[in-house]
């Protein structure tokens, strides 16, 4: 590699990603990082059988694990990975003089093994990078400096790097194979590996289920009847497998799902109406404080109000992007919408999950003006939000300021009016970009 080529813009954005991540991944990390590590550490220590029947040795919010097995994978190679490193550390550090013996000091902290848990999320910021990269640079072929633009949008948005890197939240893993999903099926017109690819997504964290009507629809517009009742088999099936070596009994059918509704749908994020999200629901901001299942009217939840009204929500945008397939960005406004109207409308929503909408969005942003206008400010307010919940270092104005009655009613109205602004320019706009075949 050349040195203009290694000095290249794109060169350093990913170097200044990698720096940026490097450099707070082991300062601190959530609460959540610590149910990572005692599930790796029980992964290995207690086995792998009956695993999510299995009390947590080490409990701290939830007394069983209530992640899909692909997350657990994940997560369990690092627990030995680190024993083995402190214990060459260690052995370095016996064996000779000159060894720098803080780094002993440095492993010994629950920050270090914490930061390690991490790496997955890490990585796959890169990767979503990559894959929107690739989307883009087929969806304009003649924009100038698509990739460099793509790269710095993700691996340096204070959401991303500060989600991974430092929160320690793993939500880039499935929004990256969301994204891979979609490029294998629609710009590389492989199927089944897309169909695995969202079933891998799944096991790894049910958020993907708000993209799968648009992506499903897509797929069948795609490929037609016959491919995607094959793919939604071998789909089932790789589901059905990925349990099986932590079933408390062997061959079980039905184990699987009802072990991802009752343990792991049922049991995610805390029940509060809304978990600190500027949505519809922060509107009236005592909302922070009702449980979900809190009855409105009669047997009608809050709980039940939210899924109807973000179901057929999602449901109107899957209608209209079938209406406008034809125009190349309507799939990536779909996504970004089915997301934003779940941020929005659903219960139980936690503050990172606007997070979800950046990542397709960006595609058309890159083409219309104005949604990269929605764009700079809903990463802005997402940013905003995590630094709400999670105000880490803490600046008690800002965090006052954002904690605000006032604040947080303006900032959850802005979301809708974007919400809105974006819905209303999908239905009114079908304009096709030339795509170039990869």
């Amino acid at each position: 590699m050349s040195l203009k080529k290694r000095l290249s813009p794109l060169f350093l954005v990913i170097l200044l990603g990698i720096l940026i991540r490097l450099s707070i991944m082991f300062v601190d990390f959530s609460f959540d990082v610590l149910n990572h590590i005692s599930w790796a550490k029980d992964f290995w220590n207690t086995g792998f059988h009956a695993f999510y029947e299995t009390r947590s040795t080490d409990v701290y919010g939830t007394a069983y694990p209530n992640y899909p097995p692909f997350a657990i994978f994940l997560f369990a190679p690092f627990y030995p990975l680190y024993k083995w490193l402190f214990d060459l550390v260690w052995y370095l550090n016996t064996s000779f003089p000159a060894f720098p013996s803080f780094v002993v000091t440095f492993m010994e902290r629950l920050h270090f093994l914490a930061g390690m848990m991490k790496i997955p999320a890490i990585l796959s910021d890169f990767g979503l990078a990559w894959v929107l990269a690739k989307i883009a640079a087929n969806l304009y072929p003649k924009k100038k400096n698509v990739q460099l633009i793509v790269g710095a949008a993700i691996l340096l948005h204070p959401t991303f790097f500060y989600n991974s890197a430092f929160f320690g939240q793993i939500d880039s893993i499935p929004l990256f194979l969301m994204a891979l999903a979609v490029y294998l099926s629609f710009f590389m017109k492989k199927p089944y590996w897309s169909a695995l690819v969202v079933t891998a997504a799944i096991l790894v964290k049910p958020t993907v289920f708000i993209f799968l009507p648009v992506y499903l629809i897509s797929f069948f517009s795609a490929f037609g009847m016959r491919t995607t009742v094959k793919a939604m088999g071998v789909a089932i099936l790789f589901f059905w497998l990925a349990f099986q070596p932590m079933a408390q009994k062997q061959g079980n059918f039905l184990y699987p799902f009802i072990l991802y509704e009752k343990g792991i749908l049922e049991t995610q994020s805390i029940s509060a109406v809304t978990n600190a999200a500027y949505n519809t629901w922060a509107l009236y901001p005592p909302l922070f404080f009702v449980q979900a299942n809190t009855s409105i009217i009669g047997d009608i939840t809050y709980r039940t109000v939210g899924t109807v009204v973000a179901g057929f929500t999602i449901l109107a945008i899957t209608f209209l992007y079938w209406k406008k397939r034809s125009w190349n960005q309507s799939l990536f406004f779909a996504l970004s919408l089915s997301a934003f109207a779940s941020f929005l409308f659903l219960t139980k929503m936690h503050e990172r999950y606007m997070i979800l909408i950046l990542p397709f969005l960006l595609i058309p942003a890159l083409r219309y003006r104005s949604i990269m206008y929605s764009w700079v400010i809903l990463s802005v307010i997402s940013f905003l939000n995590l630094y709400k919940s999670w105000s880490v270092p803490k600046i008690d104005p800002i965090v006052k300021a954002l904690s605000a009655d006032l604040i947080v009613i303006v900032i959850s109205a802005i979301n809708i009016l974007l919400f809105v602004y974006v819905f209303r320019y999908f239905v009114s706009h079908n304009k096709k970009i030339p795509a170039k075949k990869i």
